[in-house]
């Protein structure tokens, strides 16, 4: 006999005789592949593959690259590894009736199974590569060749097969890590302001928990369309804010994958439940499972637990990119800030117990590379529980990055003295970004702002008018203070014409003079 290239060919016969008896066993869940022979006889031997793959028809199972149901090692590589493994004998299959023996097989590539009974040879790895031609990725495909015989009499009395394990390509991600960093923190103010020792009751409250715990789902990386666009999902990606703990402690490392492509924006997804810890015998407010709002104004004799929150609105937190993210075959590395300074919101009314809100009770800060430290600005003077419908705060976050400058800044007004100043302003956030030249999203957004600190420790920046920054609203500055408790003031002023930065696409270059100011408001570093 020979292989078709004019050299003799082994073929390995296993008869009843040269194997030894093994312990029978039926063929393990898997993929069964009878081969597509003659089906009165396709019992005989079959192919048993691991895991899921598709069969995709009577000689074939097909798998996609990477694909954890199916390729063995579970990476995007160019290459899926089956476990598969020879089985005879097996029942179930329609038309054919199991012999009870057979008289011999041949494996091909495969271990050999027992003969008697139904019997399987060990499992083997096969690793099918992904052809490539012309720079385009075709599946890769590899034929497994095995026969039985039945003893005398039977008919049929042989099975012969070929099985195709076939490798579907699929476009590869680059692997990448959310690094969870704590956000900014203050400890609880001796100076907190107090309310009714009696709880909370009649009003509009913000809070800032204990400890809050909340799970990131997934990130939608945005590309100039909507076919550019990919998402890479966060896998038991659960994380514990803790007001007690250092500013930017490493909370958790959450590794994702993202295919190559260039990038505009990235949305941050969290699971619309979170859990809530409160502990404020300042104002006499504890989280306590039992209580039906799940709030208690005395404190529970095991002390304040978690209680479950599910929020309606702000459950995605998008940012912008001042330069494309482009992606290619290295890693990706993101910093996700939680921030929880007074952003538990509860309101009752008629002297009724206070139930929460509907929004997000965190507030989420993802962006690419590293972060420096943030800061929490307040015209309430503290980090701790106030009452919105009597103090009327404003709040400006800002972000910083490792070398000091700010990168992003979000004002949050919750007050009335700044009301002039929210008008006509889009998303009332800033980047440190020249939106003359940032790349547009797939929704016409762009970021922008001009934020910048200048020589003299004043940050400066400007609102948009609209989501594509092609007007602007109002030019605000403020200066930065080093340490909690030091006191600063916000300037803002209502301007259409804004004088662009001297130089860069920031206002580090100094920041122009504010003419024609509208209001300002003395704001206190409370958390950073």
């Amino acid at each position: 006999m020979t292989d078709g290239k004019g050299r003799g060919a082994r073929v390995a016969v296993y008869t009843l005789s040269a194997i030894a008896l093994v312990t029978m066993a039926s063929a393990w869940a898997g993929t069964t592949v009878p081969g597509g022979g003659q089906a009165k006889s396709d019992c005989y031997v079959v192919l048993d593959a691991s895991g899921s793959g598709a069969f995709t028809a009577p000689s074939t199972v097909t798998c996609t690259d990477g694909d954890p149901s199916c390729d063995q090692d579970g990476a995007c590589n160019d290459s899926c590894t089956f476990r598969v493994r020879l089985c005879v004998n097996q029942p179930g299959l329609p038309a054919c009736v199991a012999p009870l023996s057979l008289d011999s097989v041949k494996p091909g590539s495969l271990p050999p199974p027992g003969l008697i009974g139904e019997n399987c040879g060990s499992f083997v790895d096969k690793t099918v590569q992904v052809r490539t031609r012309r720079n385009r990725k075709r599946p890769g495909k590899l034929k497994i060749k095995a026969q039985g015989k039945a003893p005398k009499g039977t008919k049929p009395r042989v099975d012969k097969d070929t099985y195709v394990l076939v490798c579907q390509p699929r476009k590869c991600g680059t692997p990448g890590t959310a690094h969870l960093l704590q956000g900014a923190t203050t400890p609880h103010s001796a100076a907190a302001l107090r309310h009714s020792s009696a709880g909370l009751s009649s009003g509009n409250w913000y809070v800032s928990p204990d400890k809050i715990k909340i799970k990131l789902t997934r990130i939608n990386f945005a590309g100039a369309t909507q076919q550019d666009s990919t998402d890479a999902d966060l896998v038991d990606c659960v994380v514990t804010y803790d007001r007690a703990a250092a500013t930017l402690a490493p909370l958790l490392d959450c590794p994702f994958s993202i295919g190559p492509g260039t990038y505009t924006s990235m949305n941050l997804f969290v699971d619309p439940t979170s859990e809530v810890l409160i502990s404020d015998a300042t104002n006499g407010l504890y989280t306590d499972p039992s209580a039906p709002t799940k709030l208690s104004s005395t404190a529970p004799a095991d002390g304040a637990a978690f209680v479950p929150v599910t929020a309606t609105l702000g459950t995605a937190f998008q940012q912008f990119f001042s330069t494309p993210l482009v992606v290619t075959d290295q890693p990706v590395s993101l910093s996700v800030v939680i921030d929880a300074v007074q952003t538990v919101q509860l309101t009752s009314s008629g002297g009724t117990p206070p139930t929460f809100g509907t929004y997000f009770p965190a507030y989420v800060f993802p962006s690419i590379g590293g972060v420096g430290k943030p800061q929490y600005y307040t015209s309430s003077g503290t980090a701790d529980t106030y009452d919105d419908s009597t103090v009327l705060a404003n709040i400006i976050r800002v972000y910083y990055e490792p070398n000091g400058a700010p990168t992003y800044s979000l004002f949050q007004q919750r007050g009335m003295s700044l009301m002039g100043c929210a008008d006509g302003a889009y998303g009332i956030g800033a980047h440190a970004a020249d939106n003359r030249t940032t790349p547009v999203n797939n929704d016409g957004s762009r970021p922008g702002g001009w934020l910048g600190l200048d020589s003299t420790n004043t940050m400066c920046w400007v609102y948009a008018g609209d989501q594509a920054f092609s007007t602007y609203s109002n030019y605000l500055t403020m200066g930065k203070v080093p340490n909690i408790g030091d006191s600063t003031t916000l300037r803002c002023a209502q301007t259409t014409s804004p004088t662009p930065p001297s130089s860069g696409s920031t206002y580090a270059s100094g920041c122009p003079p504010m003419t024609n100011q509208f209001v300002a408001v003395p704001m206190t570093l409370v958390a950073d």
